[in-house]
């Protein structure tokens, strides 16, 4: 549920210390960021309840980024999606390709082109 009209960012990475620093770096300019190490725990991917994904195309050695990248494209054909990962090769469905490691300011920028 949204607090605060705050946007909510869904940040999906098996790399914890980038989740957890990143999804604070987020929650610290204003945005409502939701941290998960593994799809199948976000709740707000099954019931719509996010305004921007962004995720690892990698998690756990598995390339799952991209089937989560399909799905949610199906299901919500609007929601802007980020893919992130250590090597230069965008996910079809994702709105912008972010190679690690990613420049702060400059995805901040992204972030926010992508949610007006």
């Amino acid at each position: 549920m949204k607090k605060d009209n705050k946007k909510i960012i869904v940040l999906i990475d098996d790399e914890e210390i980038f989740g957890r620093n990143f999804s604070k770096f987020l929650r610290d300019r204003g945005y409502d960021a939701r941290y998960y190490s593994r799809p199948e725990s976000s709740i707000e991917l099954e019931c719509g309840e996010f305004d921007l994904l962004m995720i690892d195309n990698e998690i756990n050695g598995f390339q799952n980024g991209e089937v989560v990248i399909e799905y949610v494209k199906e299901k919500y054909p609007n929601k802007p999606i980020i893919s992130i990962s250590g090597y230069d090769r965008k996910i079809p469905g994702a709105n912008v390709h972010l190679v690690k490691p990613i420049h702060l300011e400059e995805t901040i920028g992204l972030i926010k082109k992508l949610l007006t």
